[in-house]
């Protein structure tokens, strides 16, 4: 992070305006009844909490560092007391988070396009336990972790101040953290391959179906007008669920742009661009917006929920 006061601050009110986008698609998608029965947007809101917990208290503690730092600071502090620093635990618990949505999220399109009739028996409760499940299994490693900085680590290590998770955190435990959100993002992305092949065949599939519903139904004018509403009700159905599975591909595009490849050029110095980090780290907020439009603009029902409550918050 730096420790220039004008950037801390334009990063800070940078991470302030993501952070209040993303509410009102979050709230919609938690708390609206019209919106309830669309259970696949039930990860988005997870996803998108994810990247609001991670812009806010980003941006709270760049204010929290340049408020009692304004000078910058070489105190030294002991290493456990900046553990639970919640600056510190929100990292922690951001590494992993961002990428294991991204996973989750690809995950329960992999199963909706090569699984559908699986995909029937899971619901909304369903994919918010697999949620907390995720942040359980977060809370696990982040307290195995603390036992391993006590046994491991002198009890006098003193570190700067700032309480930058790149010192609290042994190298072993930061590899860790970085190894996780790698592998779950880069897994979440790569899981997009076989699901775009998949879309691509069921488009094709679903336009032969079309061409032969129109074909029977101009050839036989006797057959019943129901006869034909259940197939018209699954290919309904398989176009919602190809046209949200394209929204999350561009999503994924968006993340392997904009947050895989940082994360790479970032941790493995690619092309000897880790000295621009900053700007790299960044892109990551903006991936956050282009996400967020494309999910509200690419899905009807949730823009128009969002709209709504705008509007009549507005009035």
């Amino acid at each position: 992070m730096s420790a220039n006061p004008v950037e801390m601050t334009i990063f800070a009110i940078i991470g302030f305006t993501v952070a209040l986008i993303n509410v009102p698609a979050i709230v919609v998608i938690f708390t609206s009844k019209a919106i309830k029965k669309y259970k696949e947007l039930v990860l988005i809101g997870g996803l998108c909490a994810v990247d609001v917990f991670c812009a806010l208290f980003n941006s709270i503690a760049s204010i929290d560092r340049l408020i009692s730092f304004p000078n910058g600071t070489d105190t030294l502090v002991p290493q456990m007391a900046c553990f639970f620093t919640y600056y510190v635990v929100v990292f922690f618990y951001a590494q992993l988070l961002v990428g294991i949505m991204i996973l989750l999220v690809s995950c329960e399109r992999f199963i909706v396009v090569f699984l559908p009739l699986f995909y029937t028996s899971v619901t909304r409760r369903k994919l918010i336990f697999t949620m907390i499940a995720c942040l359980l299994l977060c809370f696990l490693l982040h307290l195995a972790v603390y036992f391993y900085i006590i046994a491991t680590s002198p009890p006098n290590t003193l570190i700067n101040a700032f309480c930058y998770s790149a010192f609290v955190y042994p190298p072993i435990v930061a590899n860790l953290l970085m190894t996780i959100r790698l592998a779950a993002t880069g897994l979440g992305i790569a899981l997009y391959l076989p699901i775009t092949i998949r879309i691509f065949q069921l488009k094709v599939a679903i336009s032969n179906a079309q061409k032969k519903a129109v074909f029977i139904s101009t050839s036989n004018s006797a057959t019943p007008q129901g006869g034909s509403q259940q197939p018209l009700n699954s290919v309904t159905q398989n176009n919602s669920n190809i046209r949200f599975s394209v929204t999350i591909g561009l999503t994924c595009l968006s993340d392997l742009v904009l947050l895989f490849i940082p994360d790479i050029i970032i941790n493995f110095d690619l092309f000897q661009l880790r000295a621009h980090h900053l700007i790299f780290s960044r892109a990551s907020l903006l991936k956050t917006v282009i996400n967020l439009f494309i999910y509200t603009f690419r899905h009807n029902e949730l823009r128009k929920e969002v709209m709504m409550r705008l509007c009549s918050y507005h009035l």
